[in-house]
């Protein structure tokens, strides 16, 4: 079985309330269709990490694991 693991961090030109909507309602429900997958976990990561550059977001906001 394969495992792939998703680091996910919010574009610059989405809001994070737009990526959540876009991820939670959109991306969520194509993602659990692909063929063969046997199990989708998504978090969020903790607040408290390095920003990306000089963005107000951190380099990594969801973390997606499918197998």
């Amino acid at each position: 079985m394969i495992n792939v693991l998703w680091f996910l961090s919010v574009p610059i030109h989405l809001t994070l309330e737009q990526f959540e909507s876009w991820y939670l309602n959109t991306h969520t429900r194509i993602a659990k269709g692909m063929e063969g997958m046997r199990r989708y976990a998504i978090n969020r990561a903790l607040r408290r990490q390095p920003l990306f550059a000089s963005r107000e977001q951190p380099l990594t906001h969801r973390i997606a694991e499918v197998w």
